[in-house]
């Protein structure tokens, strides 16, 4: 099985390349350092992502709660089959969130690498 995923992922590679050229292949850019963020003494963390094969595509979504000091408490996972990135994106905040709330959870900074769905956000509290 682990020969044929390889197999798969070279071949989506290999199209990839001939599609875009060099224009893909990754760029000089610099590494950015990523560090755990707390928050205060009673706010929890909520971190999300979402994920697709491709966009549209196969998708799924997940995240993490931890408390200011970064001890886990929760966790959770979706695969929501054939969506795309930004509805992936948002399921994954709204199902943290609601899953923070139903935990008791009333203060909770949330965390999220979609800057489209933080905006959409940010534009909702105005």
């Amino acid at each position: 099985m682990k020969v044929l995923l390889i197999a798969s992922i070279f071949t989506q590679l290999q199209i990839t390349l001939q599609a875009f050229g060099k224009h893909y292949l990754p760029t000089s850019r610099p590494i950015r350092e990523v560090c755990w963020q707390s928050g205060d003494q009673d706010v929890m963390v909520l971190n999300v992502d979402g994920s697709a094969v491709i966009n549209p595509g196969q998708s799924g979504f997940g995240g993490l709660v931890r408390n200011q000091e970064g001890n886990f408490y929760f966790g959770f996972y979706e695969s929501i089959g054939w969506s795309n990135m930004l509805h992936v994106e948002i399921q994954a905040l709204l199902i943290g969130i609601k899953l923070c709330w139903q935990a008791g959870f009333k203060k909770v900074i949330c965390f999220s690498d979609s800057l489209h769905v933080v905006k959409l956000v940010a534009m909702g509290t105005h």
